[in-house]
């Protein structure tokens, strides 16, 4: 049981160093696809929709203006993948972001466990 905490602990902090490293634009929350099936063993019929999930995901971070409307991307995403993952890979999909969050101060801590709390409503 340790050893499976010592593996998942050891590709989280991977994955946020990947997901920093691959930052090179103003997006804060950006996973390449290719990162995400790998970390989250997608199967082949989820890859399209995390695809297109992961994408628009991109977008609209771009786009987006304000920690109010960040905060509304953040949960729309968090119910698109809350719908294409297993309830398994959601929670590592939320672990990291969680991560992420922290490692890159994108969002106050408890605002971010909030709006998490709001999307797994």
């Amino acid at each position: 049981m340790k050893r499976l905490l010592l593996v998942i602990g050891a590709l989280i902090i991977s994955m946020t160093v990947c997901v920093a490293q691959s930052n090179t634009d103003d997006v804060p929350f950006k996973v390449e696809l290719s990162q995400l099936e790998s970390f989250l063993k997608l199967k082949p019929y989820q890859k399209k929709k995390v695809k297109v999930i992961n994408e628009s995901f991109i977008q609209q971070q771009k786009a987006a203006s304000g920690e109010q409307k960040m905060q509304q991307i953040i949960v729309e995403n968090l119910s698109g993948m809350k719908d294409a993952l297993t309830k398994d890979q959601f929670g590592k999909y939320m672990t990291l972001l969680t991560a992420t969050n922290k490692n890159k101060k994108i969002m106050n801590e408890s605002l971010f466990a909030e709006v998490l709390k709001q999307a797994n409503k």
